[in-house]
């Protein structure tokens, strides 16, 4: 996964290195440009920590993973986090999300997600 250094967030995409790798096709028309956005058909939401709730912790943390054409998601990395308490919640909030398929024989996707924990004041 890469940085963006100019506008300070992440692509989804693998490393240059890992891309350099492998044999490409070569691109014959327009149609095999287009790639179709990723949709949400399940976004699960990551329970709050408790012992984050009792120390009355926020924090961010962003995600970059693999959708497969079924829609399921794989191989998350959790490549930005404000701090550890909130890793396990996002990792599984992630992995029981899905996306909307896509047909044709198309390859997986890499995707990023962020997740923000705040908590409300009450009142």
């Amino acid at each position: 996964w890469t940085a963006a250094a100019v506008n300070g967030g992440w692509w989804c995409a693998r490393r240059a290195d890992a891309i350099a790798a492998e044999s490409l096709p070569l691109r014959t028309s327009a149609d095999e440009f287009y790639v179709p956005p990723l949709v949400l058909s399940v976004m699960a939401t990551p329970r709050y920590p408790r012992q984050a709730i009792r120390e009355a912790k926020e924090g961010r943390a962003v995600v970059c993973f693999i959708v497969e054409p079924s829609g399921a998601v794989r191989d998350p990395e959790v490549i930005e986090i404000s701090d550890e308490i909130f890793r396990n919640s996002t990792v599984v909030a992630l992995l029981r999300s899905s996306y909307r398929p896509w047909e044709g024989g198309a390859a997986p996707r890499p995707g990023c997600r962020s997740f923000v924990y705040e908590l409300e004041a009450a009142f």
